[in-house]
Protein backbone atom coordinates (compact mmCIF):
# COMPACT_ATOMS: atom_id res chain seq x y z
CA UNK A 1 0.00 0.00 0.00
CA UNK A 2 2.66 2.22 0.75
CA UNK A 3 4.77 2.01 -2.48
CA UNK A 4 1.38 2.17 -4.59
CA UNK A 5 0.81 5.54 -2.64
CA UNK A 6 4.36 6.56 -3.54
CA UNK A 7 4.16 5.90 -6.72
CA UNK A 8 0.73 8.20 -7.33
CA UNK A 9 2.29 10.77 -5.23
CA UNK A 10 5.17 11.14 -8.02
CA UNK A 11 2.97 10.37 -10.69
CA UNK A 12 0.69 13.36 -9.50
CA UNK A 13 3.52 15.83 -8.86
CA UNK A 14 5.34 15.08 -12.02
CA UNK A 15 2.01 15.69 -13.64
CA UNK A 16 1.68 19.06 -12.26
CA UNK A 17 5.48 19.97 -13.21
CA UNK A 18 4.36 18.82 -16.63
CA UNK A 19 1.31 20.51 -16.49
CA UNK A 20 2.39 23.77 -15.47
CA UNK A 21 5.13 23.88 -18.12
CA UNK A 22 2.85 23.00 -20.96
CA UNK A 23 0.98 26.00 -19.62
CA UNK A 24 3.76 28.59 -19.21
CA UNK A 25 4.49 27.23 -22.86
CA UNK A 26 1.15 28.01 -24.01
CA UNK A 27 1.74 31.56 -22.74
CA UNK A 28 5.08 32.02 -24.56
CA UNK A 29 2.75 30.56 -27.92
CA UNK A 30 4.92 27.87 -28.12
CA UNK A 31 1.92 25.28 -29.12
CA UNK A 32 4.07 22.48 -30.04
CA UNK A 33 6.40 22.38 -27.11
CA UNK A 34 3.01 22.76 -24.64
CA UNK A 35 1.43 20.34 -26.78
CA UNK A 36 3.81 17.56 -25.32
CA UNK A 37 4.00 18.69 -22.02
CA UNK A 38 -0.04 18.51 -21.57
CA UNK A 39 -0.08 15.22 -23.02
CA UNK A 40 2.93 13.73 -20.61
CA UNK A 41 0.63 15.23 -17.21
CA UNK A 42 -2.58 13.88 -19.58
CA UNK A 43 -0.83 10.25 -19.32
CA UNK A 44 0.20 10.60 -16.31
CA UNK A 45 -2.81 11.89 -14.22
CA UNK A 46 -5.43 9.48 -16.55
CA UNK A 47 -3.61 6.53 -14.41
CA UNK A 48 -4.63 8.07 -11.38
CA UNK A 49 -6.95 11.01 -11.20
CA UNK A 50 -10.00 11.56 -14.43
CA UNK A 51 -10.82 15.02 -13.22
CA UNK A 52 -6.98 16.59 -13.23
CA UNK A 53 -7.20 14.22 -16.43
CA UNK A 54 -9.78 15.90 -17.77
CA UNK A 55 -9.14 19.38 -17.17
CA UNK A 56 -5.63 18.59 -19.33
CA UNK A 57 -7.46 17.18 -22.18
CA UNK A 58 -9.72 19.90 -22.15
CA UNK A 59 -6.43 22.19 -22.92
CA UNK A 60 -4.97 19.57 -25.05
CA UNK A 61 -8.57 19.99 -27.25
CA UNK A 62 -8.04 23.85 -27.31
CA UNK A 63 -4.82 23.41 -29.05
CA UNK A 64 -4.91 20.54 -30.76
CA UNK A 65 -7.36 22.13 -33.46
CA UNK A 66 -3.83 24.40 -34.43
CA UNK A 67 -1.71 22.26 -35.04
CA UNK A 68 0.00 19.58 -36.97
CA UNK A 69 1.12 16.73 -35.39
CA UNK A 70 3.04 13.33 -35.61
CA UNK A 71 1.73 11.18 -33.32
CA UNK A 72 4.05 9.94 -31.08
CA UNK A 73 4.13 7.54 -28.41
CA UNK A 74 4.43 7.60 -24.84
CA UNK A 75 8.15 6.84 -24.50
CA UNK A 76 8.81 9.70 -27.31
CA UNK A 77 6.97 12.25 -25.47
CA UNK A 78 8.37 11.20 -21.82
CA UNK A 79 11.99 11.85 -23.61
CA UNK A 80 11.28 14.64 -25.40
CA UNK A 81 9.96 16.46 -22.38
CA UNK A 82 12.79 15.33 -20.17
CA UNK A 83 15.18 16.41 -23.43
CA UNK A 84 13.72 19.62 -23.39
CA UNK A 85 13.88 20.21 -18.97
CA UNK A 86 17.68 19.34 -19.22
CA UNK A 87 17.89 21.92 -21.91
Amino acid sequence: MLNNETIANSMMNKGYAYFWIGEALLKLNRQTEAYCFLKRAFILWSKISQPKALIVQNELNKIESNLILQNYSDNELEEYCDKWIEN
